[in-house]
């Protein structure tokens, strides 16, 4: 399936996270559109594991997918800097 994200960060200090943790697949693509005016770096991660990070310039989208993961295993999304929309799948 689908599961579409969106955020606003108004303080550059806080990162927001989905609310949802994904797990099931072994591979993984999402889109992120960056809706604010810094850049914005998003992470696929668990606690003490990162599995990928992007960065993405303001008004810009970007399509990252990995592969490094096991489908047993959970994570989620982080997002700092800016806005966002966005869906993985």
């Amino acid at each position: 399936g689908k599961y579409n994200f969106r955020g606003t960060i108004k303080n550059a200090e806080k990162t927001l996270y989905t609310n949802y943790k994904f797990k099931g697949k072994t591979k993984y693509t999402f889109v992120v559109k960056n809706t604010g005016d810094s850049i914005l770096t998003v992470k696929a991660k668990r606690k003490a594991h990162t599995y990928t990070t992007a960065t993405v310039k303001a008004g810009k989208t970007k399509t990252v997918s990995f592969s490094n993961i096991q489908a047993a295993t959970e994570f989620y999304l982080t997002f700092d800097g800016s806005s966002f929309s966005g869906h993985i799948k």
